[in-house]
């Protein structure tokens, strides 16, 4: 008799841990990694669970955008983020960008770009982020987040003059 009750409570204990293993959905924190370093590269940090860890470089640009180069750990990789702080300017687009530069025996050179048009940010706090970029921590690499509110009609991110990109200091690189 004795056996038995052991029994059935050992099967009962078992049973209330498990259900709630079993019946609950993965944590954010324990799902896989949809990339990391090199295939991040192009990829959306939003869409690939590559939360940023690290905000090294943040600029505050006529008190209605902020921009920041991101950092996420996990993925190894940096991107832009730019944040619309106030409604007074009418137009809510915006390109941003994370540059990162590789050192060279000849100086510094531009390996990867990564843009995103931001159509329609929403004011007061409203998030836009440009495509991760790779960073190897074994280099001298360094990263930049850039801003344009340049208009463009056709041929994109290629037609935004150099002089209408507002960029935060490099960060990396030492």
């Amino acid at each position: 008799m004795l056996r038995r009750l052991l029994a059935a409570l050992t099967a009962t204990a078992t049973a209330l841990f498990l259900i709630p293993v079993l019946t609950s959905s993965p944590s954010a924190a324990a799902q896989a990694l949809a990339c990391s370093y090199n295939s991040c590269t192009g990829q959306n940090p939003t869409a690939h669970g590559c939360n940023a860890t690290l905000t090294p470089e943040e600029m505050f640009l006529h008190g209605m955008y902020t921009v920041q180069l991101r950092y996420s750990a996990p993925c190894s990789a940096f991107f832009a983020r730019v944040v619309r702080d106030d409604c007074s300017l009418i137009q809510g687009m915006a390109w941003v960008k994370v540059e990162r530069q590789i050192r060279s025996p000849y100086g510094w050179y531009t390996s990867h770009n990564m843009y995103r048009v931001q159509s329609g940010v929403p004011c007061n706090g409203g998030t836009g982020w440009s495509y991760m970029v790779p960073n190897n921590i074994a280099t001298d690499d360094r990263f930049r987040a850039c801003f344009s509110n340049y208009i463009t009609t056709h041929g994109g991110q290629s037609s935004i003059p150099a002089s209408s990109w507002t960029c935060t200091p490099f960060w990396g690189g030492a």
